[in-house]
């Protein structure tokens, strides 16, 4: 008869993982909460795997908790994939990869990973969000296991697709089945949504591009015309509108190091962009938090002091902050004139092209 643990605060997660291991040692099967029902957790070595998937409505995906997950079984992400992990995993996603030629895990053989594989020989990954089992992932080794959506809203609904006396399950109570996962297809350099679900594109589109966030002091002069030059020519070189930038894989923002936030760009910051076919008219200023840094591909700063002030503040988090102007700082133009607006301007543009030509090579 498989065992149900009503999960509530008196019952610890250390607890629940000593369980779930115990089952896994046995070759049994685990049910816990997921994000569109409960999920079926599968050891990757049973020779009961068959019996189980044939019960299922899909075929397992191989959990994933993090990019170097991967990595430690023989392939690289791809890079829109590896920034998702970062950014923004565990989510109802189902991500499809090329499988790889020499796997090294979960299992040195082919054969087993062939059970997290679609019909087309695509490599099945997830990782169902749901608070409590994200936290007991943490503390199990995923790399043995194996992860498939049921789509029913109970525990016992799940054990009894499962049909299996040894099984156990982590009750939560009822659960939503809808919206479902939406299933993406990760190419080396972009990705398709194949099936729109839980997650939407527009909604995927960030959380998958380069993001470039320019530094500057108050974000109300430099990083914003950094911002928006950087926008209208990449949309240029792309030939996309600036809304669908981040659909084309580019992320771009701004955020200042000494301010509050809510600030509108200097009024001749808004007059010389408008000259450059850029609208700063509805910016308002935002601080550097420790997310952003953190979600970050590349951290532009106008001067070495902005550098030197990410490196002291916050050690080791995000990429290595780079000068926009490699040789020279770029002088603030706050208090100053339109002149010295449009040479900052003229600068900034000049160094933006530089830093597309590297990001968008024709």
């Amino acid at each position: 008869m498989p065992m149900v643990l009503a999960w509530n605060p008196t019952i610890s997660v250390e607890e629940l993982r000593r369980a779930i291991g115990a089952a896994a040692a046995a070759g049994a099967p685990v049910v816990l909460p997921g994000d569109c029902g409960y999920v079926a957790v599968l050891p990757f070595h049973s020779p009961r795997l068959e019996a189980w998937c044939s019960r299922l409505p899909e075929r397992p995906a191989l959990w994933v908790a993090e990019a170097d997950q991967l990595r430690q079984w023989g392939f690289p992400p791809p890079i829109s994939l590896e920034r998702l992990f970062r950014r923004g995993w565990p989510l109802p996603l189902l991500a499809l990869v090329p499988m790889p030629e020499q796997p090294t895990g979960p299992s040195g053989q082919r054969s087993g990973w062939q059970w997290a594989c679609d019909a087309e020989g695509r490599l099945r990954l997830r990782h169902p969000e749901h608070p409590l089992t994200a936290e007991i992932a943490e503390r199990l080794d995923l790399s043995a296991w194996l992860v498939a959506d049921t789509f029913v809203p109970t525990v016992e609904a799940a054990l009894d697709m499962l049909d299996d006396a040894e099984a156990m399950g982590v009750s939560v109570g009822a659960l939503p089945v809808e919206p479902r996962p939406s299933q993406v297809v990760f190419g080396p350099h972009d990705w398709q949504m194949v099936v729109e679900g839980a997650v939407t594109p527009d909604e995927l589109a960030p959380l998958t591009a380069r993001l470039i966030v320019f530094v500057c002091t108050g974000n109300t002069c430099r990083s914003p015309l950094a911002e928006g030059l950087t926008k209208m020519l990449a949309a240029a070189r792309l030939g996309c509108s600036v809304e669908e930038l981040p659909r084309r894989g580019l992320w771009i923002t701004s955020a200042g190091l000494g301010t509050s936030g809510g600030w509108p760009a200097s009024a001749e910051a808004v007059q010389v962009a408008a000259e450059h076919g850029v609208d700063l008219s509805t910016h308002r200023s935002r601080s550097l938090h420790p997310w952003l840094l953190a979600a970050a591909d590349e951290v532009i700063t106008m001067t070495q002091g902005h550098s030197d002030a990410l490196q002291t503040h916050y050690p080791g988090l995000g990429p290595p902050p780079r000068l926009l102007c490699a040789q020279a700082d770029v002088p603030d133009p706050i208090g100053a004139g339109l002149d010295v607006y449009r040479a900052c301007a003229a600068m900034l543009r000049q160094q933006v092209e530089q830093l597309l030509a590297e990001w968008l090579p024709s």
